[in-house]
């Protein structure tokens, strides 16, 4: 999935019966001292898609263990954010945001953050 030593919280959820949207956190950034939740297809066939950028947040546990729902209108990512505040965080993005090739640099473009 991810051959840059990721750090984990790995998250999947069904599209079809033969496509899976696969999220993980992976490794720090040694200058942002940040890690990013990244997501990316992957199909029974074995083959897999690009991998995506969703988010920046805390590689610590401090994040908690990031979810990710498939919901009627897509998909919903839930995380928390880092100390001192601990709150909550939510974006919802339909699933045609995932399948659109428009999409190539930021993910979270045009999706709502709740």
């Amino acid at each position: 999935m991810d051959d840059i030593k990721p750090s984990g919280r790995i998250k999947v959820e069904w599209l079809n019966n033969h496509t899976a949207l696969v999220m993980w956190l992976a490794a720090m950034n040694s200058v942002t001292r940040k890690a990013s939740l990244v997501a990316r297809k992957i199909f029974t066939d074995g083959m897999m898609g690009p991998i995506k950028q969703l988010i920046d947040i805390s590689p610590g546990r401090d994040s908690g263990i990031p979810q990710l729902v498939k919901n009627d209108s897509g998909f919903l990512l839930a995380w928390t954010s880092a100390a001192p505040s601990y709150s909550v965080q939510t974006v919802q993005f339909e699933l045609e945001c995932w399948n659109s090739k428009r999409l190539e640099g930021s993910f979270l473009q045009g999706v709502s953050i709740i």
